[in-house]
Protein backbone atom coordinates (compact mmCIF):
# COMPACT_ATOMS: atom_id res chain seq x y z
CA UNK A 1 0.00 0.00 0.00
CA UNK A 2 1.42 3.32 -1.08
CA UNK A 3 0.81 6.16 1.42
CA UNK A 4 2.00 9.72 1.66
CA UNK A 5 1.69 12.12 4.58
CA UNK A 6 1.06 15.84 4.30
CA UNK A 7 1.38 18.04 7.38
CA UNK A 8 -1.25 20.65 8.09
CA UNK A 9 -1.75 23.03 10.94
CA UNK A 10 -4.18 25.33 12.62
CA UNK A 11 -2.39 28.00 14.57
CA UNK A 12 -3.63 29.91 17.55
CA UNK A 13 -4.30 33.21 15.86
CA UNK A 14 -3.05 36.58 16.96
CA UNK A 15 -6.52 38.05 16.40
CA UNK A 16 -8.02 35.48 18.75
CA UNK A 17 -5.56 36.43 21.47
CA UNK A 18 -6.27 40.14 20.95
CA UNK A 19 -10.03 39.53 21.18
CA UNK A 20 -9.49 37.59 24.41
CA UNK A 21 -7.41 40.40 25.92
CA UNK A 22 -10.04 42.97 24.89
CA UNK A 23 -12.69 40.82 26.56
CA UNK A 24 -10.72 40.59 29.80
CA UNK A 25 -9.99 44.34 29.70
CA UNK A 26 -13.68 45.14 29.20
CA UNK A 27 -14.67 42.91 32.09
CA UNK A 28 -12.01 44.44 34.34
CA UNK A 29 -12.89 48.00 33.37
CA UNK A 30 -16.59 47.46 34.02
CA UNK A 31 -15.89 45.84 37.40
CA UNK A 32 -13.59 48.65 38.62
CA UNK A 33 -15.14 51.82 37.12
CA UNK A 34 -18.62 53.21 37.44
CA UNK A 35 -20.02 53.91 33.97
CA UNK A 36 -22.82 56.47 34.05
CA UNK A 37 -23.77 56.37 30.38
CA UNK A 38 -22.82 54.67 27.15
CA UNK A 39 -21.94 57.02 24.33
CA UNK A 40 -20.39 56.33 20.93
CA UNK A 41 -20.18 59.23 18.47
CA UNK A 42 -23.80 60.37 18.07
CA UNK A 43 -25.35 57.36 19.79
CA UNK A 44 -26.17 57.94 23.44
CA UNK A 45 -27.84 55.53 25.80
CA UNK A 46 -28.83 58.00 28.54
CA UNK A 47 -31.94 56.09 29.50
CA UNK A 48 -29.99 53.25 31.11
CA UNK A 49 -29.68 53.57 34.91
CA UNK A 50 -26.29 53.12 36.63
CA UNK A 51 -25.58 49.39 36.79
CA UNK A 52 -26.73 48.56 33.25
CA UNK A 53 -23.85 50.11 31.28
CA UNK A 54 -21.45 48.15 33.49
CA UNK A 55 -23.47 44.97 33.00
CA UNK A 56 -23.54 45.46 29.22
CA UNK A 57 -19.77 46.05 29.02
CA UNK A 58 -19.11 43.07 31.31
CA UNK A 59 -21.38 40.89 29.15
CA UNK A 60 -19.60 41.90 25.95
CA UNK A 61 -16.23 41.20 27.60
CA UNK A 62 -17.43 37.81 28.85
CA UNK A 63 -18.72 36.93 25.38
CA UNK A 64 -15.37 37.82 23.78
CA UNK A 65 -13.48 35.79 26.40
CA UNK A 66 -15.72 32.74 25.90
CA UNK A 67 -15.36 33.06 22.13
CA UNK A 68 -11.57 33.02 22.52
CA UNK A 69 -11.68 29.95 24.77
CA UNK A 70 -14.00 28.22 22.29
CA UNK A 71 -11.58 28.90 19.42
CA UNK A 72 -8.59 27.69 21.46
CA UNK A 73 -10.35 24.41 22.29
CA UNK A 74 -11.40 23.88 18.67
CA UNK A 75 -7.84 24.53 17.47
CA UNK A 76 -6.46 22.12 20.07
CA UNK A 77 -8.90 19.43 18.88
CA UNK A 78 -7.96 20.13 15.25
CA UNK A 79 -4.28 19.62 16.05
CA UNK A 80 -4.80 16.51 18.21
CA UNK A 81 -4.11 13.58 15.83
CA UNK A 82 -0.60 14.31 14.60
CA UNK A 83 -1.75 17.08 12.24
CA UNK A 84 -1.36 14.96 9.12
CA UNK A 85 -3.38 14.09 6.05
CA UNK A 86 -2.50 10.56 5.03
CA UNK A 87 -3.08 9.91 1.32
CA UNK A 88 -3.52 6.23 0.48
CA UNK A 89 -4.39 4.26 -2.64
CA UNK A 90 -8.12 3.94 -1.86
CA UNK A 91 -8.74 6.70 0.69
CA UNK A 92 -7.29 9.58 2.68
CA UNK A 93 -7.37 10.21 6.45
CA UNK A 94 -7.40 13.45 8.39
CA UNK A 95 -8.63 14.95 11.66
CA UNK A 96 -11.90 16.84 11.79
CA UNK A 97 -13.40 18.59 14.79
CA UNK A 98 -16.59 17.23 16.33
CA UNK A 99 -17.62 19.20 19.39
CA UNK A 100 -14.32 19.76 21.14
CA UNK A 101 -12.76 16.47 20.06
CA UNK A 102 -10.50 15.65 17.15
CA UNK A 103 -11.99 12.72 15.22
CA UNK A 104 -9.85 10.73 12.79
CA UNK A 105 -11.85 10.53 9.54
CA UNK A 106 -11.27 8.36 6.49
CA UNK A 107 -12.78 9.30 3.13
CA UNK A 108 -12.77 6.79 0.27
CA UNK A 109 -12.02 8.33 -3.10
CA UNK A 110 -14.92 6.49 -4.78
CA UNK A 111 -17.46 8.09 -2.38
CA UNK A 112 -16.52 11.63 -3.44
CA UNK A 113 -19.22 13.06 -5.71
CA UNK A 114 -18.05 16.66 -6.18
CA UNK A 115 -14.87 18.66 -5.73
CA UNK A 116 -14.95 22.47 -5.71
CA UNK A 117 -11.57 24.14 -6.06
CA UNK A 118 -11.28 27.87 -5.39
CA UNK A 119 -8.08 29.26 -6.87
CA UNK A 120 -8.35 32.90 -5.77
CA UNK A 121 -4.91 34.06 -4.70
CA UNK A 122 -5.98 35.28 -1.26
CA UNK A 123 -8.25 32.35 -0.35
CA UNK A 124 -7.31 29.06 -1.99
CA UNK A 125 -9.54 26.23 -0.84
CA UNK A 126 -10.79 22.81 -1.86
CA UNK A 127 -14.24 21.52 -0.85
CA UNK A 128 -14.83 17.78 -1.07
CA UNK A 129 -18.41 16.48 -1.07
CA UNK A 130 -18.99 12.90 0.05
CA UNK A 131 -22.76 12.52 0.64
CA UNK A 132 -22.45 8.86 1.60
CA UNK A 133 -20.51 10.07 4.63
CA UNK A 134 -22.97 12.91 5.15
CA UNK A 135 -20.47 15.75 5.14
CA UNK A 136 -18.58 18.31 3.11
CA UNK A 137 -14.89 18.68 3.91
CA UNK A 138 -13.08 21.96 3.33
CA UNK A 139 -9.30 22.32 3.24
CA UNK A 140 -7.72 25.76 3.16
CA UNK A 141 -4.30 26.27 1.57
CA UNK A 142 -3.20 28.30 4.60
CA UNK A 143 -3.60 25.22 6.83
CA UNK A 144 -0.93 23.27 4.93
CA UNK A 145 2.70 23.50 5.92
CA UNK A 146 3.71 24.51 2.39
CA UNK A 147 2.04 25.58 -0.84
CA UNK A 148 3.45 22.52 -2.61
CA UNK A 149 1.74 20.21 -0.07
CA UNK A 150 -1.60 21.87 -0.81
CA UNK A 151 -1.08 21.63 -4.57
CA UNK A 152 -0.09 17.96 -4.37
CA UNK A 153 -3.19 17.27 -2.23
CA UNK A 154 -5.43 18.94 -4.81
CA UNK A 155 -3.78 17.03 -7.67
CA UNK A 156 -4.13 13.73 -5.79
CA UNK A 157 -7.84 14.33 -5.18
CA UNK A 158 -8.40 15.34 -8.82
CA UNK A 159 -6.60 12.22 -10.03
CA UNK A 160 -8.09 9.62 -7.68
CA UNK A 161 -11.66 10.89 -7.26
CA UNK A 162 -12.52 9.78 -10.77
CA UNK A 163 -16.31 9.63 -10.20
CA UNK A 164 -16.50 13.19 -8.90
CA UNK A 165 -17.46 16.29 -10.81
CA UNK A 166 -14.67 18.82 -10.48
CA UNK A 167 -15.45 22.53 -10.55
CA UNK A 168 -12.63 25.07 -10.57
CA UNK A 169 -13.49 28.69 -9.79
CA UNK A 170 -11.20 31.68 -9.63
Amino acid sequence: MNTRELTYRSDYGLYGAIVGVIGIAGMGFSAVNRIEQIRYRNIRLDFLPYPWPNVILFGIGLFLLLLTIHNLLKTKAFNSNQKKIVLGDQSFRFTRVEGYKGVLTEVNYHTITAVDINTESDEEEINIHAPSMGLKYAFDADDFLSKSDYQSFVEEIKRKADQATIKISS
